[in-house]
Formats: structure tokens, sequence, C-alpha cells
């Protein structure tokens, strides 16, 4: 066997190793992600990727784990979990997606990239909600989130895109592209859990019961909005000013180095 014949079957059992196990494992990644983007290593929100209050507004999240890898060519994979915000405030239960494709590139060798999706508006839930396969910057508009509060200030704007997907290389902020890509419902994992007769627009409009399993992304995700209420509560002057600063960045892009295509 060749050494591209081996660099090759060894990216394709990282890639498969990324694709989905079970929907507990899948909200177990989740929350550790999510966590990842606001808290550090002692929970506290100190220069978050993702500003708690952008959880706190968001209509639904995707959460995805996603290995690009190649060598003349890319393998994509990944998997992970769609929530929606239920009329009365609270979260749905989880619903499982993935994503997978291949492209033509210089890569060489892998690479993963933890990648979280704020749905903003209802046009975004209403997709995932109804269909199986959902094309990013052709059923709905996406775009590249910024760092911290500015995407809070960003995500008030009449023109914000249903869409704003924050992702996160080794560790560190990398401005995450999703458009083009594919994301799927993944019934069989659903049907593990749920049953097959459930459909994904049960499980995210409340028509099924949250599971167990799922407690440590619900922690988190609660968290967060206890975070922000707290803050509000503690410096209301301080975050008006912190809102109107933010709101003269708005324009200010990401170094294009920085960004991935995912």
């Amino acid at each position: 066997m060749s050494f591209v014949e081996n660099i090759t079957n060894a990216i394709k059992i990282q890639i498969k190793s990324l694709m989905p196990v079970s929907l507990d494992k899948e909200c177990e990644k989740a929350a550790e992600t999510t966590k990842g983007f606001i808290f550090n290593d002692n929970m506290e929100v100190k220069n978050p990727i993702i500003s708690p209050t952008t959880i706190k507004n968001a209509k639904g999240l995707v959460i995805l784990t996603i290995g690009k890898a190649g060598i003349s060519f890319t393998i994509r994979g990944g998997s992970g979990v769609l929530i929606t915000r239920l009329p009365d405030g609270t979260w749905s239960a989880p619903s499982a997606v993935k994503t997978g494709g291949f492209g033509i590139g210089s890569q060489f060798g892998a690479e993963i990239i933890e990648l979280v999706m704020v749905l903003t508006n209802d046009e975004a839930i209403k997709n995932f909600r109804e269909l199986e396969n959902i094309t990013l910057g052709g059923n709905i508009s996406a775009a590249i989130g910024s760092l911290g509060i500015s995407a809070e200030a960003s995500s008030t704007l009449k023109n914000a895109s249903a869409i704003i997907s924050y992702g996160k290389s080794k560790g560190v902020y990398v401005g995450a592209s999703v458009e083009g890509a594919v994301i799927q419902q993944n019934s069989d994992a659903n049907a593990l859990v749920y049953g097959k007769d459930v459909k994904s627009e049960d499980i995210l409009t409340g028509k099924v019961e949250k599971p167990e399993f799922a407690k440590s992304l619900y922690d988190i995700l609660a968290k967060c909005e206890q975070t922000t209420k707290n803050s509000i509560e503690a410096k209301p002057d301080e975050k008006k000013i912190e809102d109107s600063s933010d709101i003269n960045n708005l324009n200010k892009e990401e170094p294009s180095e920085n960004r991935k295509t995912v």
C-alpha cells in the first residue's frame, strides 16, 4: 500500500470517528462545546467567543463537531445536535443532525472544527423544522459571527442573517464560513431515542419529552441565561455603554487569514 493510500485511509478513519454514535453522546459533546465558547475553566465569562446574551436571544442552536481532511481533495464529515426555543422560553428536546461532503483543495492532513450556529429568526427555525436537508446560504442566509459582545449588537440589526456561525479550531476562534454547507436531519439517531415514527418537527416543537441525558446541555444554556440576567441587574449603566461602543465596531471584520470554510 502506498504512502498516499495510508494517509488517505487514516484520514477516513478520523473522519468516521466524528460521525454520530448516539444522541446522548452528541448532547454531552454539545454541552462541552458550548461551555468552551462562553466560559473559562473556572466557569467565568471572560473574553467569551459567544456572548451569553447571544445565547439568551437565540431562537435555536446547531452545535457541531466537523472534521476536514485530505491530500489533493478534502473529506468533510461531522455531527451534532439542533435545539429550538419553545413558546414558553424553554428549549426543545435535541434533534440529531449531521453534515458531510467533499471538496477540492491543497490541504494536507486533518483539522477538527467545533461549530456553534445561532439561529436568529423564525425563518431559520421554520426551515430546520420542516426540511430534512438545509443548504446554508441557499435555503437560509448565514454569516460569520463577531467575537464576544459585538455579536449581540450585530444580531439586533434589521438585515441580520438567519444564522450566525462561530467556529473554534485547536481552542482558538476562527471565522467559520458555513456558506454552501448542507445540514441533514439524522433520522436514524433520532429514531433510536424517540421512535421511528417521530419526526424532527415533533422533536423541535415540544411534542416529545426532553430526555434526561440532555441535562448537561440544558444546564450550560441555563447558566448562560442566568449570567446575562445577573450582569444586567448588577451593571445596567455599564451595559448600555458597552452596547453603544460595540455598535460602532460592527463593520470591523475578522482578518481573512483567521477565516475557515466549513
